[in-house]
């Protein structure tokens, strides 16, 4: 006799299908492929992002730190040869104000113990702590943006 179990209401055993009750049929309505789900919830996380205005772009000078809080995010941004990045706060090691840290060459380097991070290279931390290892922190988060109308917005 062949073995069966029971996953869920469904009974499965070596032999057989298992049996599932016909779906509903709702014509006013497109079924979703496998691959539309997948894409759907790709445009979900991509809906819940927008473009918020932060300041108008003649604030932002080659080289400065500047802080705001946009819609109670905390965000750095600055003026990198001639392109605009904007990149979190607060460092991800104890919490040192990056807009109070040292930029040279793209590299941020937080104020309270010296890691450092690549803004270029989307955040990523390239030297830890008290000159530990690079990757000894997590990387910082690098906002996407864009100039409209002479105002820098920022992705959140």
């Amino acid at each position: 006799m062949p073995e069966e179990s029971v996953v869920g209401s469904t009974v499965w055993s070596q032999n057989s299908i298992p049996y599932r009750p016909p779906l509903k049929s709702y014509p006013d309505t497109i079924p979703l492929s496998p691959i539309n789900l997948i894409k759907g919830e790709a445009n979900l996380k991509r809906i819940g992002l927008t473009l918020v205005k932060v300041c108008p772009v003649s604030k932002i000078k080659q080289g400065e730190l500047l802080a705001f809080q946009v819609q109670g995010v905390d965000i750095v941004l600055t003026l990198l040869g001639g392109r605009i990045v904007a990149f979190q706060r607060w460092c991800t090691h104890e919490e040192g104000d990056l807009s109070m840290g040292m930029l040279e060459g793209g590299v941020i380097e937080c104020p309270e113990h010296g890691a450092k991070f690549d803004l270029s290279l989307n955040g990523r931390n390239v030297l830890g702590p008290d000159e530990e290892e690079a990757g000894s922190v997590p990387d910082i988060r690098v906002f996407k943006t864009e100039v409209k109308d002479g105002n820098v917005y920022v992705e959140l």
